[in-house]
């Protein structure tokens, strides 16, 4: 670790890095007709927010920002030209608001003119300002123009001070990043386009069963690109896994999803059509991988567990509809590998059917408890259909049928109370302590409220 970095004052922040900021930096203000990550960006200036307070400049540039997205002339819904002037109106306000008043520190107020042009802040700012607070509302072309600059103004005098880097440690983190995504990158553009091959002629007829040496074209082309994914998968299995989910093949991305008609989300189950014959032609070990990698992802919190390299490759979820179609792939993958018969594992060292239900139980119990009792109702579901021959595969579906029981119960039950916890078998009255004959539970301890000591005296505070 660097002096530098020694000889500075701990500072709390609602950002993991620096890093974190140069994204958002780059979703607010790097956009085009064909990538726009603006509405993004406000979302995570908002999941950054529950933390606690953010820098000015970043609240305003994600207030402007949302603004002119629901303005018409930015193709938004907004279509109310007195509810866009207050919006634009409030939220230029709270910009030069938030700018000047920290620096009115003195004991008589100083002109907003004066403060302004202090901060390089153009004075017509000021003038809106108050004409929103004590006058006419300024006239919509005016506000657009205002909100516009005031971006403009926040880029060149926060955002473009934001540096990747600002010691040693950082710059060695950064040149790792960077040989990754450049060893990821070639890659990752390998696997996708095989797998718009595959879906591609997939789509032509779901239907249609296409065979290994199929000589017309598209069969070609069909198991060449599957080839093709099987030697990623061999070199890159978390990289080919990461690109299914998060780059638009397995799931819709939340644009696509807000293109359909209905608000309301549901499943297409066409997805699992589509892609089934290639898990399948994948393998069983592929399955497990995909499910069990599905399982971490929905264990990650958006904002905290993923890596600052996730987040630039773009493997994350944008939106809580994502999260619920990938719950979906969840839910097939374990329908479908507890119904498979006489199976065998070179990866995970299984060799019968038994073992491999078990290793999915594990894994599913380690699952958050939000998750649990859904993926194993499915496998209790699934061992149900089965025909149950063996005493083994009882002992199984009895084995689920018991957790579902207990897991529900223990996602319905209330947390304790204070009385419950002070009132407890825990609690230990005054100075007297747990006899040797009470009950407590192995990882609690106990708990003393205020004891009396025989050799105290009252003394005011600071007194020795």
């Amino acid at each position: 670790m660097s002096s530098k970095r020694l000889k500075r004052n701990p500072t709390i922040v609602c950002y993991r890095d620096v890093q974190e900021l140069i994204i958002i930096k780059d979703w607010f203000y790097n956009f085009d007709d064909s990538k726009d990550n603006r509405y993004r960006a406000i979302q995570k200036v908002k999941a950054l927010s529950s933390r606690g307070k953010l820098p000015h400049a970043i609240e305003s540039t994600s207030l402007l920002t949302s603004i002119i997205l629901t303005d018409p002339s930015e193709g938004g819904s907004n279509n109310d030209s007195n509810v866009l002037q207050l919006s634009y109106t409030m939220a230029l306000i709270r910009f030069v608001n938030g700018l000047l008043d920290p620096f009115q520190q003195s004991n008589f107020a100083i002109p907003l003119h004066q403060l302004a042009k202090n901060l390089n802040l153009p004075s017509f700012f000021v003038e809106l300002r108050h004409m929103g607070t004590h006058e006419l509302l300024p006239n919509l072309n005016i506000l657009r123009i205002a909100s516009r600059q005031a971006l403009n103004w926040l880029y060149d005098n926060y955002w473009n001070n934001v540096e990747e880097t600002d010691d040693l440690e950082d710059n060695e983190d950064n040149e790792t990043d960077k040989a990754e995504i450049n060893r990821v990158t070639p890659i990752m553009e390998a696997c996708i386009t095989n797998l718009k091959v595959f879906k591609k002629i997939r789509k032509q007829d779901l239907n249609l069963i296409i065979k290994f040496g199929n000589s017309s074209e598209s069969g070609i082309k069909y198991w060449k690109a599957i080839g093709n994914l099987k030697q990623r998968l061999h070199e890159e299995p978390e990289v080919l896994i990461k690109i299914l989910v998060f780059k638009n093949f397995l799931i819709y991305n939340y644009d696509k999803l807000q293109a359909r008609e209905s608000k309301k989300f549901k499943f297409n189950s066409l997805l699992i059509k589509l892609y089934k014959p290639l898990i399948e032609e994948l393998g069983v070990d592929f399955k497990l991988q995909l499910l069990f990698n599905i399982f971490n992802f929905l264990d990650a919190n958006i904002s905290d567990d993923i890596q600052s390299l996730d987040l630039k490759l773009g493997f994350e979820f944008k939106h809580d509809d994502e999260v619920k179609q990938i719950k979906e792939w969840a839910s097939f993958l374990i329908r479908d590998l507890s119904l498979i018969r006489n199976v065998t594992s070179e990866n995970y060292k299984f060799t019968t059917y038994e073992e491999l239900v078990k290793l999915i139980i594990d894994k599913i119990q380690k699952v958050n408890i939000n998750y649990q009792l859904e993926f194993l109702e499915i496998l209790q579901s699934s061992l149900e259909k089965l025909q149950v021959n063996s005493q083994s595969k009882k002992d199984l579906y009895s084995k689920v049928t018991a957790l579902c029981k207990q897991t529900k119960i223990a996602s319905l039950a209330a947390p304790p109370s204070l009385d419950d916890i002070l009132n407890g078998p825990v609690l230990a009255e005054s100075s007297e302590r747990p006899s040797k004959k009470q009950k407590t539970t192995p990882n609690s301890k106990p708990i003393f409220l205020f004891e009396e000591h025989k050799n105290w005296n009252p003394l005011p505070f600071g007194t020795s």
